[in-house]
């Protein structure tokens, strides 16, 4: 996973920025402002934490098999992601699209990222294909 500190850069230009540019890690996102997610190699810009969480589910999703598989990813106290008839378990349930999913959406930062995290290791994705891009507050 890569994180940087942006500073006066582009979405596109995430696009063609590589892997080993100059960055800052960032071990607690509290606070933080998003600027835009980076998943196998397509740049997003967005504009929440939630928003971030639905792109890259969208964006891993797209090209599996079984996209109920993600519904294995639990925290210790609640679901993350459920089927159409559990929607009502979660606290803020937002479809994902083209799926009979739903993903929980009220998060903190940190926890977004740890789920943005558990993502591609449930479908064997590298994790080096996801970046997260915040900006100087």
């Amino acid at each position: 996973m890569v994180n940087m500190l942006l500073q006066n850069v582009s979405c596109e230009d995430l696009i063609t920025e590589s892997a080993s540019s100059e960055s800052d890690d960032v071990d607690d996102y509290t606070g933080t402002t998003l600027s835009a997610i980076k998943i196998l190699g397509e740049a997003r810009d967005v504009d929440s934490w939630g928003d971030a969480l639905t792109a890259a589910v969208v964006a891993l999703l797209r090209n599996v098999e079984d996209p109920e598989r993600i519904t294995d990813i639990d925290g210790r106290t609640r679901s993350y992601f459920v089927e159409e008839e559990r929607q009502s378990e979660v606290v803020a349930p937002h479809k994902i699209p083209d799926t009979d999913l739903y993903l929980e959406a009220n998060f903190s930062a940190n926890t977004v990222v740890r789920v943005i995290e558990r993502v591609p290791d449930t479908y064997e994705y590298d994790r080096a294909e996801l970046g997260i891009f915040t900006e100087e507050s």
